[in-house]
């Protein structure tokens, strides 16, 4: 069994399995891409890996053959802090004109849109054309994602599984945080502010609590992204917040006992992807 310890961790014991076998979850960042491996048919992940990315697609790939193979279907996910929840009530097709009224558009950006499955609405987030045009070009079978969309389904799946009627789910990442809040298992708020240090993550959070009269003693606050159990931002919360739970990978997928654990915190997330798989 072969590990390697660089940007990419696989065993090599699943990976030798036909690329079919797999889906692989690829998280486009501004500035670099996650990817994980997941065995389909036994239910394991068996790879992850970080890369360097620039926004070509097609470099990404020709870069790194792993990427490359024809899998069975590639989960391509786009980070931003730039979306709209949109109600489907509203209608089903992409209202421009509404999505600039609050957010950003540029001119070598189009809009997608995705529609939740535990939610009526739908989230519209730009895409850059490039992006778009290339990944038509070099994925055969691929879904695009808003980051968002697989995190919201594993937090209501949870909230149903677990009978939670009130809860607040945070992730940082580099430059910000998401921050969403559930009330009488409703949601409540979503949306993502930019932070510089922990205490900006506290701001927010705290405000957002006091905003919607979130009881801070007995609602339980998840963290997930790149906060860890005992770390700064972790410990500076426990003075503000009493019920405090790590967000972990999907229930159903198991981590090959090949992968070091430590290394694959920055990468769990990526199994929410598996929620929007077809």
């Amino acid at each position: 069994m072969e590990i390697n310890t660089s940007d990419e961790c696989f065993d090599n014991t699943l990976t030798e399995d036909a690329a079919s076998y797999f889906y692989l979850i690829l998280e486009l960042y501004p500035n670099e891409a996650r990817a994980m491996w997941y065995h389909a048919t036994k239910k394991m992940v068996a790879g992850f890996a970080r890369y360097d990315f620039d926004g070509s697609l097609s470099k990404l790939l020709s870069q790194h053959e792993p990427l490359r193979r024809t899998y069975k279907e590639v989960l391509l996910t786009i980070r931003s802090s730039n979306y709209l929840l949109y109600p489907n009530i509203l209608g089903n097709s992409i209202d421009e004109e509404a999505f600039k009224l609050t957010n950003e558009l540029h001119e070598d950006q189009c809009l997608q849109q995705h529609q939740l499955v535990n939610l009526k609405a739908q989230v519209i987030y730009p895409v850059a054309e490039l992006l778009d045009k290339e990944s038509h070009v070099a994925l055969s079978h691929f879904k695009m994602l808003p980051h968002i969309a697989p995190a919201i389904e594993m937090e209501i799946n949870h909230i149903k599984a677990k009978s939670i009627t009130d809860s607040v789910w945070m992730y940082t990442y580099a430059d910000h945080l998401d921050l969403r809040v559930y009330q009488d298992s409703k949601l409540k708020l979503a949306n993502s502010f930019f932070q510089s240090a922990k205490e900006d993550i506290a701001y927010f959070v705290l405000y957002a609590a006091e905003i919607l009269k979130v009881d801070t003693e007995h609602v339980p606050l998840f963290l997930g992204g790149d906060v860890r159990e005992e770390d700064e931002t972790w410990t500076l919360m426990t003075s503000y917040w009493k019920n405090l739970n790590p967000v972990a990978k999907l229930d159903q997928t198991t981590m090959s006992d090949a992968l070091a654990k430590e290394k694959s915190l920055p990468y769990q997330h990526l199994s929410f992807s598996l929620l929007c798989a077809s």
